[in-house]
């Protein structure tokens, strides 16, 4: 099924599919179509391999859907176990051991590391890390626990906790303009949710207090499967490693999910990491190395899935466990 949305939740909840223009697409072969950007903002690629613990850093040519490498692997890096872009900066965990630190890329393509962040501020244990609107969300699958902080000038400020009040087995959480949009790939469950700010003093205040508030749930709502759940800036693109699938869906303030229509189509399988910046998306799989660049179409009054672009045999070296877009620094 080419939707997200299974069929008895959408019977459940009744949720209407939005009337649009579709353009159909030859899915099984390259299109030069190219992708339109709402608001380009200037960053790179970074990626890194725990298993030799080596970087690299690179751009993505929107032009010809090629990639520049701008800095070639190099060492110097500690275990990690999560690397999670946030805006500029680039976190580091350890899950075993709550290591963590902050890097960036310049606009050059360098790679430095600007913040360490002392042992304590954040603890070990985390399985899923997730930046979103300006605070990190941490993220324990197997026993519901999270927190949510970010960087300050004294060092890591956490502003809430939840000690195993937080549902468990999501396996995706991702961060939308409207919302963070968990999901679970073994149930189908999904769950939007968004901060809430308590704060100190009149006017705009200081931040003293972040809630996570829940818009909207789906229990057994979604398809199952989907390995990659990834906001891009023509809407949320689902992947499923497995067999190729994907989807697009539209997040809404009040936390609707709505699958985009006729948006479903194949492309390979096989690729572990998916990422977007600007109006493209970079897959890579570490097995093989091979790439694809993909896009949307430049059409905005059409909301269409994921086309793409070229396919690139053994590009990048095999072995990056984590690649992440990040925006240059100011």
């Amino acid at each position: 099924m080419n939707s997200l949305l299974s069929k008895s939740s959408i019977t459940r909840s009744n949720l209407a599919l939005r009337s649009a223009v579709v353009l159909s697409f030859l899915v099984l072969v390259l299109t030069t179509v190219v992708p339109v950007h709402s608001q380009t903002v200037p960053g790179k690629v970074f990626l890194y391999d725990s298993g030799k613990l080596l970087g690299a850093t690179g751009v993505i040519n929107h032009s010809d859907a090629s990639f520049k490498t701008l800095a070639l692997p190099f060492g110097g890096f500690s275990a990690w176990s999560i690397v999670v872009a946030g805006g500029a900066d680039i976190l580091f965990y350890d899950a075993k051991t709550g290591h963590a630190a902050l890097g960036q890329v310049d606009a050059g393509g360098a790679f430095k590391t600007t913040q360490p962040i002392p042992d304590g501020q954040i603890g070990p244990g985390w399985t899923h890390i997730t930046f979103h609107k300006g605070f990190y969300l941490f993220y324990n699958t197997d026993n519901g626990f999270g927190a949510v902080g970010n960087m300050t000038r004294d060092g890591f400020h956490t502003y809430n906790t939840w000690r195993g009040s937080l549902s468990t087995r999501w396996s995706q959480i991702t961060s939308t303009p409207n919302g963070l949009l968990f999901y679970n790939k073994e149930s189908g469950s999904g769950v939007v949710a968004d901060w809430t700010f308590v704060k100190s003093g009149g006017g705009f205040g200081q931040i003293t207090q972040v809630n996570l508030n829940n818009l909207k749930s789906y229990p057994g709502g979604f398809d199952k499967g989907w390995t990659h759940v990834v906001n891009t800036n023509r809407g949320v693109l689902f992947y499923c490693e497995g067999n190729g699938r994907t989807v697009m869906v539209d997040v809404d303030t009040d936390g609707s999910v709505t699958t985009r229509n006729q948006s479903g189509k194949t492309i390979s399988p096989g690729y572990d990491s998916v990422l977007s910046q600007n109006g493209d998306v970079l897959l890579y799989a570490k097995g093989s190395g091979e790439v694809a660049v993909g896009g949307f179409p430049d059409l905005p009054a059409v909301r269409s899935g994921l086309l793409i672009r070229k396919t690139y045999s053994a590009y990048f070296s095999p072995g990056w466990t984590d690649v992440v877009a990040t925006v240059d620094p100011n």
